[in-house]
């Protein structure tokens, strides 16, 4: 490790490794469904299902992402007919969002995987552990993001 050991870096150095699992264990579980969108992908169109009629830039700034990936990922969603795109009328500017037959249906199958996954990885920890790594993780993001 780079690092000189903490326990703040020893927290750090779990968190990546678990984000790390969940997402090849995501990908493995994804694959073995039979999809093959990325997990971001995915999140993209369930917060499209969550949020219907919602446009581009509220994606934007649900999302950690810019607005020009956004843009793209839903370029390729469009592409695969899981998603249409439509002027909003409010604003010609923007684009809704709404899911298609398909793009509803690799949804259900992704959130189902998703469900599975959670609750594989978090079968032994108790409810007090849970809420104190939530609350953890909350305020280290929020002191991360202040300046």
């Amino acid at each position: 490790m780079p690092y000189p050991s903490s326990p703040q870096e020893d927290a750090i150095q779990a968190m990546l490794r678990m984000f790390e699992a969940l997402k090849a264990q995501m990908g493995l579980s994804l694959a073995e469904a039979g999809i093959t969108l990325s997990p971001l992908h995915l999140h993209i169109l369930s917060h499209c299902k969550a949020h219907p009629g919602g446009n581009q830039q509220a994606l934007v700034q649900a999302s950690t992402r810019d607005k020009g990936q956004i843009a793209r990922i839903t370029k390729e969603l469009e592409a695969q007919a899981l998603l249409h795109r439509s002027p909003d009328p409010q604003d010609g500017r923007s684009q809704i969002l709404e899911l298609t037959p398909a793009g509803l249906e690799a949804c259900a199958l992704f959130e189902a995987q998703h469900t599975a996954l959670v609750q594989r990885m978090f079968a032994t920890v108790t409810p007090e552990q849970l809420a104190v790594f939530t609350d953890v993780a909350r305020l280290a993001t929020a002191q991360s993001l202040s300046k």
